[in-house]
């Protein structure tokens, strides 16, 4: 005799309006996940035509965190598929396909940029988080390549005036012009874009919010406090080995060279992990 099944035992069919809104996520997350693949392409074949093959032991230009927040929101985008609009976020796809996949890597990130805001505007819970992992990747690809270099006009001589402050605790004659600081009759250093203290500070955070975020719909109430933690110590890292190269040519080859590079993404590296471990912490 065949046994009934109760009502528990039954299949859920999901809601008639789930599959077009999961198909939205994922249509959201190709897009921007590819937007973001096209901008960086760009990166590979400029560091290709500069430093041909040798380009390959810096990655192109690539920073495994920018692979890593384009992994961790595409996959939040996909889980958070359930919270888009397919109408709305189908009708922006069609809009910013053509410029998001378009052969140039500003108009990629614009593109990323203004689609991942829109997302995060019509959306809730992971779909937005998503978005703004997007969007916070293209405004620091747009700024790096864009806005920094204007900016550093201001940041690099504050950079110069805090080495040279820090120096001057330790010796007497250091003097500071603009970005160049150092010894006045010996060793001096020129602080350029790339040796700014905040030149990795919003990538470096963005690491540490998809980390946080992986399997979640938001960050934990007070994660500001590891971002604040993880701010003052990046800047206070590159701020220490900034004075180290400006302590004399040997301390600079040292703090400049390989090891020195390997030392210092080292302790990044793991500031960022342990920010996004006490933040995971929070979440349980």
């Amino acid at each position: 005799m065949a046994n009934a099944l109760s009502p528990s035992a039954l299949p859920l069919s999901p809601p008639a309006s789930a599959a077009p809104r999961m198909a939205a996520g994922s249509i959201a997350a190709l897009l921007l996940a590819g937007g973001c693949l096209n901008g960086l392409a760009f990166r590979v074949i400029a560091a290709w035509k500069t430093d041909g093959a040798e380009a390959a032991l810096g990655l192109f230009g690539i920073s495994p965190i920018e692979i890593l927040v384009v992994a961790i929101a595409g996959r939040l985008m996909l889980g958070g598929g359930d919270r888009l609009s397919p109408v709305t976020t189908r009708a922006a796809a069609l809009l910013f396909a053509l410029p998001v996949m378009w052969p140039s890597s500003s108009a990629a990130w614009v593109s990323v940029g203004l689609y991942a805001v829109f997302i995060a505007a019509t959306s809730s819970g992971r779909a937005r988080s998503a978005a703004l992992l997007f969007a916070g990747l293209a405004v620091h690809s747009l700024w790096a390549s864009l806005g920094e270099p204007i900016a550093g006009k201001i940041i690099l001589p504050l950079d110069a005036a805090a080495v040279g402050g820090l120096l001057s605790l330790a010796r007497a004659g250091v003097v500071q012009l603009g970005n160049v600081v150092g010894d006045v009759d010996g060793h001096r250093i020129v602080v350029l874009v790339g040796c700014s203290s905040v030149h990795a500070l919003p990538l470096a955070l963005l690491g540490w919010a998809a980390l946080g975020l992986e399997g979640h719909a938001a960050l934990p109430a007070g994660a500001w406090r590891e971002a604040a933690l993880l701010t003052a110590f990046l800047v206070a890292l590159n701020l220490a080995r900034l004075v180290i190269m400006a302590w004399s040519a040997e301390a600079y080859a040292l703090a400049h060279g390989p090891w020195g590079g390997l030392a210092y993404d080292t302790v990044s590296t793991l500031a960022i992990l342990a920010a996004a471990a006490l933040t995971r912490y929070r979440h349980a």
